[in-house]
């Protein structure tokens, strides 16, 4: 986490922030290209990308009301489409499906930016395979969004603070880390990373541990779940 902040924190404004965000992304995730999109109440108010057909990719979704960076937009959790050519993403996005895949592009993660119950934006990757990210790349890309959201937030209310503490505060590195301890378990159990943090969130509470906790057990080695523990 405190690698993702370094790298992006040599931006000066708003545009070049988002700008970085964009390449940390693609490189991190492994990913063919990376956007941002900050949306307001709903409206695609300004976007930037790794290169222009991300962009419209994103304004297409917009424009029609559907795909995945449009979805994450409304949403407090990721969305994730790992085949556009599949029945079920062409039914649950009809007229964008079409669209990306006749532009090659074939799969998309997006996760929202949020501050609290405020939606900044979304982050979206595209990728030309038909391939889910792995859990570590999805778990990357989470902690992407934390840094991105709080960075951008600083940046919009002109308070960077240099200190990282300060800029990601206690709650979002706990979050960092249940979402760091979710990847690990769903590696481990070969299980998605949704039923990896229900899992968790059930030894937390069986256990009468904070959730955090929990999870930084998780990371360090010192707690491992078993396969039947549900």
């Amino acid at each position: 986490m405190a690698k993702i902040a370094a790298l992006l924190e040599g931006s000066t404004d708003d545009s070049s922030l988002a700008q970085r965000i964009c390449e940390v992304g693609k490189v991190l995730l492994n990913v063919e290209g990376m956007s941002l999109s900050i949306v307001v109440h709903k409206v695609l108010n300004s976007e930037v990308g790794t290169s222009k057909e991300y962009l419209f990719l994103d304004e297409q979704q917009f424009t029609f009301g559907q795909g995945p960076t449009f979805d994450a937009s409304l949403s407090e959790n990721p969305v994730e489409a790992s085949n556009l050519d599949s029945h079920g993403d062409r039914n649950r996005w009809p007229i964008f499906a079409p669209i990306a895949s006749s532009k090659g592009i074939h799969s998309i993660t997006a996760y929202p930016l949020r501050s609290g119950n405020s939606s900044l934006g979304v982050i979206t990757a595209y990728r030309k395979s038909q391939l889910e990210l792995s859990p570590s790349e999805y778990v990357d890309g989470l902690t992407l969004s934390v840094v991105a959201s709080n960075l951008l937030l600083m940046k919009l209310s002109g308070n960077m603070d240099p200190d990282l503490q300060e800029i990601l505060g206690p709650t979002m590195q706990d979050q960092s880390i249940i979402h760091l301890a979710s990847g690990m378990v769903a590696e481990q159990l070969n299980i998605s990373i949704i039923e990896a943090m229900v899992r968790i969130r059930a030894h937390a509470y069986k256990t009468d541990q904070p959730l955090s906790l929990v999870s930084n057990k998780i990371i360090t080695r010192q707690l491992q779940l078993d396969a039947e523990e549900k």
